[in-house]
């Protein structure tokens, strides 16, 4: 059964799209059968995470009928996952209805063990469509009270459609600073558990700058680690 996870935030910026990835390659590299969907139709990031600058079949030709769901999906078999790319065009995005996005979780649905969902960020009715059509809601954040008051906001958004929140990313904290909130404040405000946590370090950097995910680059370091604990985690709900 093909399980849909939707990445969170409710604010931008906190790291959503390389968790994403990230967690794509820990799945892949357990043998899940993974596909990454962009569904931030008016400010994707995924595809060009990947080096994807303008990919030539997208998530918005397929919503508009012109392109088949082969078409759209993109294999990235050095990873062992698949992607799905919004276009990154803002004209596309002005003529690609985001209500209409439901077709493509229904062509999903039975070909991938995990489908994990970039999301919009704010809590816009896009990003209501799309927790229509997941299970289960994964959400990230960072350490600092705007972060986690949208996210917050995100989480009950989820809950009203019906979505289980499996857990929270703590995304990048620093080394040193006692000038941000810890993981049991968070888990308090939130209700949710923290199950990764990753430092704001340099090859975090690196990987984005080099347009791949971090544990495919750096497998060793504690973050490839942390995102590696949620994949199992993620697993360890099958069983």
């Amino acid at each position: 059964m093909t399980r849909f996870v939707a990445l969170i935030s409710g604010k931008g910026g906190v790291g959503k799209t390389s968790l994403t990835l990230g967690l794509g390659q820990a799945l892949a590299d357990f043998d899940k059968n993974v596909v990454l969907l962009d569904a931030n139709l008016t400010t994707p990031n995924l595809g060009l995470h990947l080096g994807l600058l303008n990919p030539n079949a997208t998530l918005n030709e397929f919503i508009r009928k012109e392109r088949s769901i082969k078409d759209i999906i993109h294999d990235y078999k050095e990873h062992g996952f698949s992607i799905i790319p919004a276009s990154t065009s803002f004209a596309e995005s002005q003529k690609t209805n985001p209500m209409k996005i439901s077709k493509v979780f229904e062509n999903l649905a039975g070909t991938f063990d995990f489908v994990l969902v970039d999301c919009p960020s704010g809590l816009g009715n896009d990003l209501r469509e799309v927790l229509k059509h997941t299970d289960e809601a994964v959400v990230v954040v960072n350490p600092t009270n705007s972060s986690v008051m949208e996210a917050l906001k995100a989480v009950e958004l989820a809950k009203t459609q019906d979505n289980i929140i499996t857990g929270a990313i703590l995304n990048m904290t620093s080394w040193w600073s006692s000038h941000e909130l810890k993981k049991k404040e968070i888990e308090d405000i939130l209700g949710v558990q923290v199950v990764a946590e990753l430092k704001n370090d340099r090859k975090v950097k690196k990987a984005l700058y080099q347009s791949l995910p971090l544990n495919y680059l750096n497998p060793n370091t504690r973050s490839a680690k942390e995102v590696d604990k949620l994949a199992s985690y993620l697993m360890m709900l099958e069983e």
